[in-house]
């Protein structure tokens, strides 16, 4: 039987299977993009397909850029 991969979400962090995260992708250049098929070249976080996670990972980037 074939493992299913697991990925963690950067949001709520909680692990689930690769398949039901979104993978936004931050190429060489610096631009940040939404991959939708897993494959694209650059560094990657995953997240949530909810609402509530993308508001975690806004409140915790506003946390780390406001203490700076």
């Amino acid at each position: 039987m074939k493992k299913i991969p697991q990925r963690t979400c950067i949001g709520c962090n909680s692990k689930k299977d690769k398949k039901d995260l979104i993978r936004v992708v931050k190429n060489k250049d610096g631009q940040i993009s939404i991959d939708l098929t897993g494959k694209k070249d650059g560094r990657g976080i995953y997240l949530c397909k909810s609402e509530e996670c993308l508001e975690l990972l806004r409140w915790k980037l506003m946390k780390v850029y406001t203490r700076i």
